[in-house]
């Protein structure tokens, strides 16, 4: 089995409620990248624009750090 690599991203200026971000971040808690963005891309709220863009980043910064 893979290590499991944990990486954190931050977005800021998001300009909507914390709440409602949180609801949206919280469908895609403690899954892998793909599922995550196969899950935001099919999901009606305004809020998962920026979550995905957090996930995007995330994945950026794992894959520079193995570099």
């Amino acid at each position: 089995m893979a290590d499991i690599q944990t990486v954190r991203s931050y977005i800021e200026g998001v300009n909507q409620a914390p709440r409602k971000v949180s609801l949206v971040a919280s469908l895609v808690r403690s899954r892998t990248v793909a599922d995550a963005l196969v899950i935001l891309a099919h999901t009606p709220k305004r809020a998962a624009l920026p979550v995905i863009k957090a996930i995007e980043s995330a994945k950026a910064n794992a894959i520079n750090i193995m570099i």
